[in-house]
């Protein structure tokens, strides 16, 4: 059975495409990409906020938040 495209393509993740581009473009690129989160989580937090209280949402976004950051430090 053939393998997928996606797993045979040399760009079959998003990091590896970036890596290939220089510098300046790969700066670029993860400034658009963390606009569009930043713009993401904005709208979330928006939204939750008409059925939740403000200081609920905050907990929920530290809550998700720290465990995806302790890995990086």
């Amino acid at each position: 059975m053939p393998m997928p495209l996606l797993l045979t393509h040399p760009y079959s993740s998003l990091d590896a495409a970036i890596k290939r581009c220089a510098l300046p473009v790969q700066a670029a690129i993860w400034m658009i990409l963390a606009g569009m989160v930043f713009s993401t989580m904005g709208l979330l937090i928006r939204v939750t906020t008409v059925d939740l209280h403000p200081f609920q949402v905050a907990f929920v976004r530290i809550a998700v938040g720290i465990p995806l950051l302790v890995p990086i430090v």
